[in-house]
């Protein structure tokens, strides 16, 4: 019996083990509170910024919890939240979305244009379901073509699970993209999920911007502090603090005469000392 008692005890342990693991590597379901940025305290890092978002069929699959798809969406509406409006310019182009979505393998649903929240926002809500394969070197060349008329800086977020491209070379478009604008664009990418390939894939497409990063869209999801810390690496400059005012001298004692003498204290205060 105390065997058996044992037993069962090991058993119950175990699984109170799981579950903890289990609830720590979910996505947070709670609402997101963005951390403010003021914007009279920032000026824009980038003259513009283009999200590109993976909207194939893979991104259906479950993630902690979530679709990948729906993790994706959540990135964009955080970073959208947490962005201040400074004056940079902004794009949404999204590829191998459903065909009730768009029937072309890539469709540019906001921008470019000045950014707002509002306007980023509108065109994230017409990605409204995955579907078909990635195209993920048709977007990247639609990007490129797309960013011509275009002064400035600029950052391309690519936020993708890295699978299922087929025979998609996307690392030859975003060559293409680097030879074309230089020093011009950097390249962030976004990873959804845990495939080793996928990752594997985002951090080579990085180092071809050669001064972007990778970050994981799960950790950023569920942290608004580490969303304000992208947002302020990739898009913000924080100006710097403004030079307080030298203090004006303090008037000494008054001299009418000029004989070193202060006029509260001189009989003579009107007569020279020559």
């Amino acid at each position: 019996m105390k065997h058996n008692r044992l037993i069962l005890l090991a058993v119950f342990l175990v699984s109170i083990s799981l579950i903890g693991c289990s609830a720590k590597s979910q996505i947070a379901t709670t609402p997101f509170t963005p951390k403010k940025f003021a914007a009279d305290q920032y000026t824009p890092k980038v003259d513009n910024f283009m999200v590109l978002f993976d909207a194939s069929f893979s991104m259906r699959w479950k993630y902690k919890g979530l679709s990948k798809f729906d993790i994706a969406k959540y990135f964009v509406t955080y970073m959208n939240q947490t962005l201040p409006e400074v004056g940079y310019n902004g794009a949404l182009r999204s590829f191998g979305h459903n065909s009730i979505v768009s029937k072309n393998p890539t469709e540019l649903f906001y921008g470019i244009t000045r950014y707002t929240t509002a306007g980023l926002g509108k065109g994230l809500e017409s990605i409204k379901t995955p579907g078909g394969n990635t195209p993920m070197t048709e977007a990247i060349t639609a990007s490129t073509d797309d960013l011509k008329s275009t002064s400035g800086s600029i950052a391309i977020i690519l936020i993708s699970d890295g699978e299922d491209l087929g025979t998609s070379y996307p690392m030859a478009a975003a060559t293409a993209m680097k030879k074309k604008y230089g020093d011009r664009v950097c390249i962030y990418t976004v990873l959804v999920g845990d495939s080793a390939s996928g990752k594997k894939l985002l951090d080579q497409i990085t180092k071809i911007g050669k001064c972007g990063f990778s970050r994981d869209a799960a950790e950023l999801v569920n942290s608004s502090d580490a969303m304000a810390d992208f947002v302020e690496e990739v898009f913000l400059t924080k100006k710097p603090p403004m030079a307080k005012a030298a203090p004006k001298p303090m008037a000494g004692p008054k001299d009418s005469d000029f004989d070193g003498v202060p006029d509260s204290l001189d009989r003579c205060p009107d007569t020279p000392s020559w």
